[in-house]
């Protein structure tokens, strides 16, 4: 009884000392706790380089020719087409005939003054040969010039008080003005293109009877027009005359070429706008064109552009130096909704563009996604 009691107690002496033995060794292979690690925020930056930013603004508008004339009859008569059809989309050349009114009348009546004219002048050559002798050469080769289906031509010199008088009083001057003024009026009865361009209305046919006054149609030019545009006058005042930029037609996709002739300085003050007026010269072009754009209205030197929501507290901004925010102070010029332009950064730097606060500074930062 005793023997067994012992080799219990040895037994179990034994096996304290194992399970010491084996806890020491299992204590001793576990691997060492890592110390804590420090923490990064993720935020997104982008790289920025100062350089010359062009603030930019859309705009839009119709195109309407640059040159643009309602056709009038200002005399009276059956209408007749030239060598064209008056008609919409018939496109003239610079004088050539576009609509001819009968003036076979007033022809005549014409052809009846200046043989008369001639008459007159006829009759004072031998007066003047006695009384004039040094002036009489020169009107008696205007005399042999002159024929009744042309139209006639300036007067010789008559700088002597004496010959003014003369021929004054022989009613030469009297004629000859009203014979002038006779072939203005029958000048009329032919209506030529005052410019190169195309037929875009016609109010009569061929063979109509025109009405002093009527209206005959409207003449365009092709290939130039002009863009009118209102914008805020705050930006308009920046344009300069000159400036270049892009049109495109909302339809087509097509880009024109657009320079600035003209600004008004009249402030809508319904709209609180300017008009601006743009010259668009383009073979493709045409009246009526629906175009948008974006105009440059002012440029900038050392800035950079950058998104609004980057700024803190208006004037500062936070760029990633050594992996940590840092505030840096910058001169904001302009600012809307979505962007900013601002001064003051001498070199390229990598800016947060996540909104942040003050107490951000001096945080790790880890960057998610960079870029220009």
């Amino acid at each position: 009884m005793n023997r067994r009691k012992f080799i219990i107690t040895i037994a179990g002496v034994a096996i304290l000392i194992l399970s010491f033995l084996l806890s020491g060794n299992l204590k001793r292979n576990d691997p060492p706790r890592p110390e804590a690690a420090l923490t990064a925020t993720a935020v997104h930056a982008r790289a920025i380089v100062p350089g010359t930013v062009v603030r930019k603004v859309p705009i839009t508008g119709r195109l309407q020719p640059e040159q643009k004339l309602s056709l009038y009859a200002e005399v009276g008569g059956v209408a007749t087409y030239g060598a064209k059809p008056f008609k919409p989309g018939t496109r003239f050349s610079k004088g050539e005939v576009m609509v001819r009114i009968n003036s076979d009348e007033a022809q005549t009546s014409l052809f009846a003054a200046r043989s008369a004219f001639q008459s007159n002048l006829a009759g004072i050559i031998p007066d003047l040969k006695l009384d004039f002798p040094a002036h009489s050469p020169a009107w008696e080769t205007y005399l042999y010039g002159l024929k009744i289906d042309e139209k006639l031509p300036a007067l010789p010199a008559a700088d002597d008080k004496q010959l003014n008088l003369f021929l004054s009083g022989r009613g030469v001057f009297t004629n000859y003005y009203s014979i002038r003024e006779a072939e203005t009026r029958f000048a009329k009865f032919t209506i030529t293109a005052p410019f190169d361009g195309i037929l875009s209305t016609a109010q009569i046919d061929a063979a109509s009877l025109v009405r002093t006054g009527q209206p005959l149609g409207e003449f365009i030019t092709t290939g130039r027009y002009e863009l009118e545009a209102g914008l805020s006058y705050s930006y308009a005042f920046s344009i300069k005359i000159g400036t270049t930029f892009e049109m495109r037609d909302v339809n087509t996709g097509d880009t024109f070429s657009a320079k600035v002739l003209r600004i008004n300085e009249a402030v809508d003050p319904s709209t609180q706008q300017v008009r601006i007026y743009a010259e668009v010269v383009h073979p493709d072009a045409r009246s009526g064109m629906y175009l948008e754009g974006i105009i440059p209205v002012q440029t900038f030197e050392a800035a950079v552009e950058i998104p609004v929501e980057s700024l803190v507290d208006g004037s500062q901004v936070f760029v990633v130096r050594d992996s940590t925010a840092t505030l840096i102070p910058v001169g904001v010029q302009f600012k809307n909704s979505t962007t900013a332009i601002a001064t003051g950064i001498e070199k390229e730097e990598v800016l947060i563009t996540d909104r942040h606060n003050e107490a951000f500074a001096g945080s790790k930062v880890e960057i998610v996604n960079t870029g220009k």
